[in-house]
């Protein structure tokens, strides 16, 4: 992607290609460590929120599995959340 961004919108060569992909190079090297702490419970929280659907539709008797993964969803765009980045940081 970052090549066709740089070589239409940005009308820039090798160059600024070269340029943008060293710079997201850079700060994903100084984020990895704060960003691997927190990669184990986003696929252990899909992992289980499966099982607890299952065990709510035999207690119940009614799918609600919409309700369940909108609510990780949210909870998800809440880790990237600059409020959530403040969090962690202090």
């Amino acid at each position: 992607m970052v090549p066709f961004y740089t070589k239409y919108v940005l009308k820039s060569g090798k160059e600024g290609n070269a340029l943008i992909l060293g710079v997201m190079l850079l700060s994903a090297v100084f984020w990895w460590p704060l960003l691997r702490k927190n990669a184990g419970i986003q696929l252990v929280r899909s992992a289980c929120l499966s099982d607890v659907i299952d065990e709510d539709e035999l207690r119940t008797g009614v799918r609600r599995e919409g309700a369940y993964w909108n609510n990780d969803i949210l909870r998800a765009f809440d880790v990237y959340s600059p409020r959530s980045s403040f969090r962690i940081l202090v």
